[in-house]
């Protein structure tokens, strides 16, 4: 029971419907159609449960996999930050040594609602992993 009210109601949908989104960008679709990317989310979770259900090793090795992935295309993210900090023309336009002059990252400084719900929204999600470890420990029988 925990696990249907999960799927549905928790963060699972979410990331399946932006999954979804994803793909559909990927392909090219500007505006996907609503039944499009829920179509494609609900074959991604089915697929993912059935996976899990069906083969425990299956599933641990897509999780390694998938966990694997994540933590190289953070090293290369840090990486191409020191090739690009050490001087080199990685392509494109740079934009990012503005961001550290002060009279040029704040000029454009808005006061309406919709913007302090942004910044509010992005400093939520910036801290929002220091709750994983909680979650986890609320699991632990004799937590210390």
């Amino acid at each position: 029971m925990y696990g249907i009210v999960f799927i549905i109601l928790g963060n699972l949908s979410g990331n399946a419907v932006s999954f979804g989104s994803y793909i559909m960008a990927a392909a090219g679709q500007t505006e996907p159609h609503r039944p499009s990317v829920i179509g494609i989310a609900i074959s991604a979770l089915t697929f993912a449960v059935l996976l899990h259900i069906s083969s425990r090793r299956g599933g641990i090795i897509m999780n390694n996999f998938f966990a694997v992935t994540k933590v190289l295309i953070l090293l290369g993210i840090i990486i191409l930050g020191f090739i690009k900090a050490s001087g080199h023309k990685l392509g494109g336009a740079s934009k990012a040594t503005a961001n550290f002059a002060i009279d040029q990252s704040f000029a454009d400084e808005r006061h309406d609602v919709a913007s302090y719900t942004d910044s509010f929204l992005y400093i939520v999600y910036t801290y929002s992993g220091f709750e994983q470890p909680f979650y986890v420990l609320s699991e632990v029988s004799k937590p210390r």
